[in-house]
């Protein structure tokens, strides 16, 4: 047995026997256990970092350190070892920054609670049982959603395994304290969904909607009797940033409507208006997607939403800036309207068009706590591992892990997903970097000098220098790149640098890794992997790939 294999060996036997002796002096022993938590990783409070052999010479380091509370293991991608960082804080202490990352493993210190001891030590227990809070076969981890525990938010509660399915959990997502009891939905398309707005008919003769002017009414959520007005979403949105809505209602004699606000443009604009970031009505038609069960006539008649109760108001727009009072409704025909006298789901307030009250009936609005703004992840690949994906869409991510996020948009379909979207504009490409000419009919473009200058490709005008690319690789590395230009009026150009060493080179030219031109070095012809896995033999010439654009040319370059 080699040295360190003995080293291991000397440290568990040490460990047995003081974690022996304490139990058979003390029938109520509690101390620390040094707990695991697979593909996790505490981010932004790492002291130290290294290359160990495995994860055990971590634990040791951490062990050994009067610094370190807990450790993150990463793997070395195509490398021998791991990369093991020491942070300062546990996950308990620093809950929000405890975050998903597969392929990596989170050690630290935490206290246990104690099995129950049989009062006879000759005795065997027939059940352990966990002291209230905690959970797990060795008792190892805090229970959270619970109102000495509470999470950030439902998606917390869903990630960490704590959830009980639907219903009432604790929440503080500002920290203060003073915990909300909220509704958790953890089963509608993979749960972690928090109802904001909830009504339902308890005595058809009577119905009352109370309306609240602070996000912590969604407290009263559960007294199925209120709405937000919209100072209160303003003030959701600041503290517990979200980038979807989720309509329901149904009546028991009637139908259903249920949609889900779209994770594009068109559904972030829908959040952002009724939010009260902007005044702009959005449009209705592609801003939604129907759930399983929506049987309405509404969201078959997009094109026919009026933006609004007045006069004049346009078609096809989302109506009134309001969660409850005409957010959606096509005129004398159906409406979403919660007011006295006026309680509609997909139905009409007059003659045969309305269906009659009954109890049970029901209004709910959800936002998704999962994957966005308060709680970011390091890249495409976690959002979509950790089912966070809602499609194509804008997300937040931070690569830096410094809590300073910022919002990017990712391909999660093509080819697997996972594709991050880098350069997005109409523009010139040289192999080098972004080159703008002075064309006069081209949109002016932002050149982006910072890594930082992704989250402004949503607006489908910004470029990325090498620099910036250099910058981007050494906080998320990546290895491929997909190139996809396209012109209105003439063809498509879609390629995939190759998983091989040629195009291992090419990606390290473009990040500034090398000044050696792989398109001088090549042969003449160069295999390249088309979209959808098709292979392409192109010819290689020492021009790069320089073209004249147009204005109706578009240019996007992904990463992964």
């Amino acid at each position: 047995m080699d040295s360190f294999g003995l080293t291991q060996l000397s440290f568990i036997i040490i460990n047995l026997f003081f974690v022996v002796a304490s139990v058979l002096s003390d029938t109520n022993y509690c101390g620390e256990v040094f707990e695991n938590q697979i593909d996790h990783a505490l981010l932004g409070h790492v002291i130290s970092k290294t290359v160990v052999v495995d994860d055990f010479e971590c634990q040791l380091k951490c062990m050994g350190s009067d610094s370190c509370k807990s450790c993150n293991i990463h793997p070395r991608d195509g490398y021998v070892g791991r990369i093991c960082e020491l942070n300062n804080k546990t996950r308990q202490m620093k809950p929000r920054d405890f975050q998903l990352r597969k392929g990596s493993n989170y050690y630290g210190y935490t206290r246990a609670s104690c099995m129950d001891v049989p009062s006879k030590r000759n005795e065997q227990s027939e059940k352990g049982h966990c002291h209230p809070g905690y959970r797990g076969t060795r008792c190892q981890f805090r229970k959270i959603g619970l109102r000495s525990q509470p999470a950030n938010s439902c998606k917390d509660i869903r990630d960490s395994g704590n959830s009980r399915g639907d219903g009432e959990y604790w929440i503080d997502p500002e920290k203060t304290g003073n915990p909300l009891r909220v509704f958790c939905d953890m089963t509608t398309d993979e749960g972690g969904w928090l109802l904001v707005s909830n009504f339902v008919i308890g005595n058809p003769s009577f119905p009352q909607v109370k309306l609240e002017t602070s996000y912590h009414g969604i407290s009263s959520c559960l007294e199925n009797n209120t709405f937000l007005r919209k100072t209160a979403v303003e003030e959701l949105m600041t503290h517990m940033p979200f980038t979807q809505l989720r309509f329901h209602c149904s009546k028991v004699r009637g139908r259903t409507f249920h949609v889900t606000t779209a994770a594009n443009s068109s559904g972030e604009a829908v959040v952002q208006y009724l939010s009260g970031q902007t005044n702009d009505e959005p449009d209705s038609c592609g801003s939604f997607v129907r759930m399983e069960d929506d049987n309405s006539k509404l969201a078959e008649m997009c094109d026919q939403w009026r933006g609004g109760k007045g006069v004049g108001a346009p078609l096809g727009k989302w109506g009134e800036d309001s969660l409850y009072d005409h957010t959606v409704f096509v005129s004398f025909s159906g409406h979403w309207l919660l007011q006295t006298g006026r309680f509609e789901c997909d139905d009409f307030n007059r003659g045969e068009k309305f269906v009659q009250l009954s109890s049970g009936d029901f209004w709910k609005v959800f936002v998704p706590m999962k994957g966005f703004q308060t709680s970011p992840a390091h890249s495409c690949k976690d959002i979509r591992d950790s089912r966070d994906s809602k499609g194509d869409g804008k997300y937040w991510i931070d690569p830096e892990e410094n809590r300073n996020h910022f919002r990017c948009y990712r391909d999660m379909t093509t080819d697997g997903g996972d594709l991050l979207t880098i350069v997005h504009g109409a523009g010139f490409w040289s192999p080098t970097l972004i080159v703008i000419h002075s064309i006069s009919s081209l949109p002016r473009l932002s050149v982006e000098v910072s890594h930082r200058g992704i989250s402004h490709t949503n607006n489908d005008k910004a470029v990325l220098t090498a620099s910036a690319m250099n910058e981007l690789r050494k906080l998320m590395p990546f290895t491929q790149f997909r190139l996809h230009c396209s012109k209105q009026q003439g063809r498509t150009f879609h390629v995939i640098t190759a998983a091989n060493s040629s195009g291992g080179a090419f990606v390290q030219y473009l990040s500034g890794q090398t000044d050696v031109n792989p398109l001088t070095t090549t042969p003449d012809k160069q295999e390249c992997v088309m979209s959808g896995g098709k292979r392409k033999v192109l010819p290689m010439r020492n021009r790069g790939f320089e073209t004249k654009m147009k204005r109706d040319c578009s240019f996007t370059l992904h990463l992964n």
